[in-house]
């Protein structure tokens, strides 16, 4: 199988795991910085390695303000809030989480889709002004497979803020105990001042969710 696709088709807490236990091995046993910038690690950075910087970073807008819309109709909570340390650690990025009032997602962002798990459960954006967010609904939401999930778009698809992007069965999800509170990340924080929500509390699509200001 084709490493990118095992990658994505695995479950993304087991890539968790293995991203800390080599970051911790990393500071006292000085394990070279190449390790996590090989072609493994690479692959999917926003998963393993989220600070990783790619070829790509050099072709970015000269704007200095970045805006992000809201992908859902829902209430903003603060990552601590979600029950899953991957998120609540902040290790895959910064940024909040929304618990959905109803099955569907939209691009917070104008630019290309990077990343749909086999899944639909998440989708990894890359904007045109060369911010990567990350969408993530529920949590072990992966081990359903697909089911009560659809995607609407494909890796490499362009979008525009606010298209839609894929939707779920909330209330099937919930029946069989899943919590959908839907992290929504920036993986590269340290390009931008601060990675803060404009607020907490209900936000509808495509309400500003951030404003980023580049370094």
């Amino acid at each position: 199988m084709d490493l990118q696709k095992h990658i994505l088709q695995t479950d993304f807490l087991s890539h968790h795991i293995l991203y800390i236990f080599l970051k911790l091995l990393s500071t006292p046993f000085g394990i070279s910085k190449r390790l996590f910038e090989s072609e493994y690690f690479s692959h999917q950075p926003y998963i393993l390695y989220p600070n990783t910087k790619r070829k790509e970073d050099n072709f970015v807008n000269d704007c200095k303000r970045i805006k992000i819309l809201s992908p859902a109709k829902g209430r903003i909570i603060p990552l601590s809030e979600v029950d899953d340390i991957a998120f609540s650690s902040e290790i895959l990025g910064k940024g909040c989480a929304i618990i959905p009032f109803e099955g569907k997602i939209y691009s917070p962002v104008k630019g290309v889709v990077e990343a749909v798990p086999s899944s639909h459960h998440a989708v990894a954006l890359r904007s045109d002004d060369g911010c990567s967010v990350l969408i993530h609904v529920g949590k072990d939401t992966v081990s359903l497979g697909g089911k009560y999930f659809a995607s609407y778009v494909s890796v490499g698809d362009r979008v525009n803020a606010g298209d839609l992007l894929l939707v779920f069965d909330s209330e099937k999800l919930s029946e069989e105990g899943y919590d959908i509170k839907t992290p929504i990340l920036i993986q590269d924080p340290d390009k931008y001042d601060s990675v803060i929500p404009e607020s907490f509390g209900i936000t509808d699509v495509s309400d500003p969710l951030f404003l980023l200001e580049r370094i």
